[in-house]
């Protein structure tokens, strides 16, 4: 493996497509003290898109009422998909 040890391996999501799609997939490799996260936006049940990457001083928190920010953070790798 050429990645150190301990290194957390989160998924990267390069773009999205109107049906909830990543067109590409990629990879980072979290810094000591990064989580892995998954930010979703979505307006009443209307999806609008999802990001995905490695991020430090992540917080989960959910922002609404109108349109919804899900911000959910994670530790094992690839768990942010």
């Amino acid at each position: 493996s050429c990645r150190a040890a301990g290194a957390l391996l989160c998924h990267v999501c390069v773009s999205k497509e109107p049906v909830r799609l990543c067109q590409g997939w990629d990879t980072c490799k979290a810094n000591p003290g990064e989580s892995c996260y998954i930010h979703t936006v979505q307006r009443r049940r209307t999806f609008f898109f999802e990001k995905m990457g490695c991020i430090s001083n992540c917080k989960n928190y959910i922002l609404g009422p109108y349109t919804w920010h899900i911000f959910r953070c994670c530790t094992r790798d690839f768990c942010n998909a």
